[in-house]
């Protein structure tokens, strides 16, 4: 992941919807909600 546009170093950020036309930023999600979301994709 550190070529991709998501990374900043070795840090991972992703833009995520705080409300309705409200993003944010998600600076360097825990290990468990990555996992969780991966979960219910790979499902």
């Amino acid at each position: 992941m550190r070529r991709d546009k998501k990374s900043r170093g070795d840090l991972l950020r992703f833009v995520v919807l705080d409300g309705v036309a409200k993003p944010g930023i998600l600076d360097v999600p825990d290990t468990s909600l990555l996992f969780a979301a991966y979960q219910e994709i790979a499902s």
